[in-house]
C-alpha cells in the first residue's frame, strides 16, 4: 500500500484475521478499529482506514455489523416494573455506560450494589460517547433489566457497543448488581431473555437464603479438560431460578473481567444441583458464585470460590 504507488486505492473497510497484520496498521496510525462487537461470529477485526475516500461508508457498515437497521425488541413478559422506575434505572444505565467507558471508578462506585462483582477497568481505550440509547427496560418493582447502545469514538476506535444492565433495589434506591459490556447483541439478547422467562411478579418480600457450594473447594487445583462440575445445596423453598456468575481472573494479580451470567433452571426433588463448569480460558484463576432469585425479584448470592486451573 506504501511502496508501490504514490495515493493507494484504500479500501473503505477491511477485515483483518491476523494481529501480525493488524499491529503495523494501527502503529501507523493508518485505520480506525471496530468497538464492540459484531452480530456474526468470527475471529478477527474491522477496520476503516483513515486515507479512504469514504470513510463514513465504512463507518456505516460497522454499525450495520453490530445492529440490523430492522432490529425491533422481543415482547417482554416481565413488565410490572412502573414508569418512574424505568426511567430511574434508564437513567442509571446511562451513567453506568460512560463511567465505564471513562473508567471513572469513583462514579461507578456511588451506583453500584455492594454485592455487585468488581472487575479491572484499567485496560479500558477511553472513548468519548456522542450518545447511549436504552433499547429496552422490563422487570418488576424490585428487580430491573435494561438493555443499552452506546455510539462512540476514541483514538483509535469507532462504534456501536450494546451492554446489559440489571439492577436490584436497595430500600428506596435502584443500584447496579450486574453489568456486561461490549458483548454482541445476540448474546445479550439471549441473557436478557433468560431473565424475562422467569415471569417476575410484584408480592410480598421474601427471605432468600444463601446457596451453600459443594464443589470444587476453594482454590481446587484443576484440569480444564476434561471439565468438572459445579455443584451446589438446593433450597429448601424452591427459587425462580438459579443463575451462575464467573470471572476470569489474571496470576499474580487481584485482576477480575467483566462476569458472566448464565440462568439455570431449579429441579425439583434432587439432593445437590450442578452443571458442567462453563468456563476455563488459560491457565489462570477464575472465580464463581450462584445466585437464588425468588419469583417476586429477590435475590441472595452465596459466596465466591476461586479455581486455580492448572493446565
Amino acid at each position: 500500500m506504501h511502496s508501490f504507488q504514490q495515493d493507494p486505492p484504500y479500501p473503505d473497510v477491511a477485515f483483518v484475521d491476523n494481529y501480525a497484520e493488524l499491529g503495523p496498521l494501527l502503529n501507523a496510525d493508518a485505520v480506525v478499529l471496530m468497538s464492540g462487537r459484531s452480530r456474526f461470529s468470527y475471529n478477527g477485526w474491522w477496520v476503516v482506514f483513515r486515507r479512504s475516500k469514504k470513510t463514513e461508508v465504512g463507518k456505516a457498515f460497522m454499525l450495520w455489523l453490530s445492529r440490523s437497521p430492522q432490529w425491533k425488541p422481543w415482547q417482554v413478559s416481565t413488565n410490572s416494573i412502573g414508569q418512574a422506575d424505568i426511567a430511574e434505572v434508564q437513567d442509571i444505565s446511562r451513567r453506568t455506560v460512560q463511567g465505564f467507558a471513562q473508567a471513572d471508578t469513583q462514579s461507578l462506585s456511588s451506583i453500584m450494589d455492594l454485592e455487585a462483582s468488581h472487575f479491572d477497568l484499567g485496560s479500558i481505550p477511553a472513548q468519548t460517547l456522542e450518545r447511549v440509547d436504552p433499547l429496552l427496560t422490563f422487570g418488576n418493582s424490585r428487580l430491573a433489566f435494561v438493555l443499552l447502545a452506546d455510539l462512540g469514538q476514541g483514538e483509535k476506535t469507532f462504534g456501536m457497543v450494546h451492554s446489559a444492565v440489571i439492577l436490584r433495589r436497595v430500600e428506596d434506591n435502584w443500584k447496579v448488581l450486574f453489568f456486561e459490556p461490549g458483548s454482541a447483541l445476540p448474546m445479550l439478547e439471549n441473557l436478557l431473555k433468560s431473565f424475562d422467562r422467569l415471569r417476575l411478579k410484584d408480592g410480598p418480600p421474601e427471605a432468600v437464603p444463601k446457596v451453600s457450594l459443594m464443589s470444587p473447594v476453594d482454590h481446587a487445583q484443576i484440569t480444564r479438560y476434561p471439565k468438572g462440575d459445579l455443584v451446589w445445596a438446593p433450597l429448601d423453598q424452591p427459587p425462580a431460578a438459579y443463575a451462575i456468575e464467573y470471572q476470569m481472573g489474571q496470576p499474580g494479580r487481584e485482576f477480575w473481567s467483566p462476569s458472566v451470567v448464565t440462568v439455570v433452571s431449579p429441579v425439583h426433588g434432587e439432593h445437590m444441583l450442578s452443571m458442567k463448569i462453563p468456563f476455563g480460558v488459560g491457565r489462570q484463576p477464575h472465580r464463581w458464585r450462584v445466585w437464588a432469585i425468588s419469583g417476586t425479584g429477590e435475590v441472595s448470592m452465596s459466596d465466591w470460590r476461586i479455581i486455580d486451573f492448572t493446565n
